[in-house]
């Protein structure tokens, strides 16, 4: 399956309240609202992240992939993200490269 806008194969799922969103990684464009079944098709037939994400430190639930975001037009920064899956809970980590981002998101302090 290939973007729709920008034609890359580079697509993401993006969780929004109840919802199950198809998302285009490169260019952040919307594809099509997923079921639970698909969701769990998609993520079986993708390959996993090299890198491992351990849960979030607040509520436990499974962390995005690293996405990157872009200023709007005329500015050149970037950054990426990394963010619990959980809409109700706000925990993020950004960084300005993905590896940044992996390992500010794997740190935990030893209690």
């Amino acid at each position: 399956m290939r973007c729709k806008k920008c034609g890359s194969k580079n697509l993401g799922i993006v969780t929004s309240g109840p919802h199950n969103k198809l998302v285009c990684e490169d260019c952040l464009a919307f594809q099509k609202f997923l079921s639970s079944k698909d969701v769990e098709t998609f993520r079986q037939l993708n390959n996993p992240l090299p890198e491992v994400l351990k849960p979030c430190p607040f509520c436990g639930n499974e962390a995005s992939k690293p996405l990157i975001f872009h200023h709007s037009e005329g500015v050149s920064a970037e950054w990426w993200e990394i963010q619990c899956n959980d809409y109700r809970c706000s925990c993020c980590q950004s960084r300005s490269t993905k590896e940044e981002v992996v390992k500010a998101w794997n740190t935990r302090e030893e209690l």
